[in-house]
């Protein structure tokens, strides 16, 4: 038994109407662009969804497919990336792209400059705290006490009897000076053996020397051995306006292609307002208010979905519209507008995919009727 096949919602570079208009726009921005004939080498596609404006983009990434000359596609996924950082993100897919496709003179270390792109910087705050042994504070106390008394037996103790029942003299010098730092010191000493005797226990130093155990006893001794608390935090920022600049000079510089033509694709798709905003903006500022040579942006939009992101507060249509024109004449160069097929142009290409999908499974006589269902349903889903 036959089955439906399934046809892929993407596009594929190929104009099936029978208008050809797509056809005839990539054509348009084809040679605009081999004749490098616009001011500000920023175009602009118009169209509603699944008005083909893709399929454009798609026409024209295989014509330049055909060019002897080198050109390189780039197209960037607003939508794919709408959680990303703008600016970082494009500029990692961009010079990713350049790598893999071998589209560098080798000017600039490009591994090295991606790996400083994705980086992300670090605030740390550490704290250090010296660890002191309990036998460095043994020895320590024990000197300290014996400085103290013998300071104190020389002026104040000397000449007076303090231990009447003791006649031998050495005896009292002893229990004032030397009794309670020996015993601190002594005490010290024996917690140094034990430290020492560790030095078998553990793995890492049993098989050392002498010489070595002796050098990590006064490592240890030094008091070096420190405690050390770190707090991180992970910041990922955006390039600055100055840095993106600067890369993208960069990479315009090292390019070996006789041009570069980017497509920011999707754009309306995206539902935050904020991003859209940015976006643009980005778009705007880096490309339209100075021209850079041997590189083509192209723009999909719906003026439309456009308009609904420019104007936060409850005005009107015409005002919202009336920014988005403005805002669209100060960025674009030329604009091309994307009209829907028209009535004939559609029922063409929905037989052909129909027969694509289904073939002899359904008869030629139904594909009619199932063409005039089609048009009633989306008519009346408009309507509403």
């Amino acid at each position: 038994m036959s089955k439906p096949e399934y046809i892929s919602s993407s596009q594929n570079g190929e104009d099936l109407l029978e208008g050809k208009s797509q056809d005839k726009v990539s054509n348009t921005i084809f040679e605009l662009i081999k004749e490098k004939a616009l001011p500000n080498n920023i175009i602009g596609l118009e169209g509603k969804w699944g008005s083909g404006k893709s399929n454009v983009i798609g026409i024209l990434n295989k014509k330049f497919d055909e060019l002897s000359s080198d050109y390189f596609f780039f197209t960037y996924d607003a939508w794919g990336h709408q959680e990303d950082l703008t600016r970082r993100t494009f500029l990692e897919e961009l010079i990713s792209r350049l790598i893999k496709n071998k589209k560098f003179k080798g000017n600039t270390d490009w591994n090295n400059e991606l790996n400083k792109l994705l980086s992300k910087r670090s605030l740390k705050s550490t704290e250090k705290f010296p660890k002191v042994k309990f036998y460095w504070v043994l020895i320590m106390a024990s000197i300290l006490s014996f400085t103290f008394l013998n300071i104190v037996f020389d002026d104040f103790l000397r000449n007076v009897d303090i231990f009447k029942n003791i006649s031998v003299p050495y005896l009292k010098l002893f229990l004032v000076k030397y009794f309670i730092p020996g015993i601190l010191f002594t005490w010290g000493v024996i917690e140094i053996i034990r430290d020492y005797k560790k030095f078998d226990e553990d793995e890492k130093t049993r098989d050392l020397s002498y010489k070595e155990r002796f050098k990590q006893l006064f490592y240890i001794f030094s008091g070096s051995d420190l405690i050390s608390e770190e707090l991180e935090h992970t910041l990922e920022k955006e390039p600055s306006v100055k840095s993106f600049k600067e890369y993208f000079d960069k990479i315009v510089n090292d390019l070996n292609s006789d041009g570069l033509i980017i497509v920011f694709d999707n754009m309306d798709r995206l539902s935050n307002s904020a991003k859209v905003l940015s976006l643009w903006s980005s778009i705007h500022t880096f490309f339209a208010e100075e021209k850079v040579d041997n590189v083509w942006i192209i723009i999909p939009f719906d003026k439309q979905h456009l308009s609904n992101h420019f104007d936060n507060e409850k005005n009107g249509d015409l005002q919202k519209y009336d920014k988005v024109n403005n805002f669209i004449g100060k960025t674009f160069s030329t604009i091309f507008r994307i009209s829907p097929p028209v009535l004939s142009d559609w029922k063409k290409f929905f037989m052909l995919k129909f027969k694509e999908a289904f073939k002899e499974i359904v008869p030629e006589s139904e594909i009619e009727n199932v063409s005039s269902l089609y048009e009633i349903i989306t008519l009346a889903s408009e309507s509403f």
